[in-house]
């Protein structure tokens, strides 16, 4: 006699159990890192008021506080993914 499985215990089905939670994981690290962009172009930028002759820190700085934008979208992009995908 045959031995049923369900398709909750196919392979498949785990591989897109885990292509779900990677992508969760990948919206929620997005959307982290540009909320954490903000807050380093930021001291990067006082940081390069207080240093005389300083270029880097300022680069840097606006450079962060450019991508802060892009970052947030992507995640919040892939946040709706993962909700549609439920």
């Amino acid at each position: 006699m045959k031995e049923e499985t369900s398709i909750a215990d196919s392979p498949l089905t785990e591989k897109h159990h885990l292509s779900k939670r990677a992508l969760a994981a990948s919206a929620v690290a997005i959307f982290g890192v540009g909320a954490a962009l903000p807050l380093a172009g930021l001291v990067l930028a006082v940081v390069h008021s207080l240093i005389d002759g300083d270029r880097a820190y300022g680069v840097i700085g606006t450079v962060c506080l450019i991508a802060t934008i892009p970052m947030i979208m992507l995640g919040t992009h892939l946040m709706d993914v993962f909700d549609s995908a439920k």
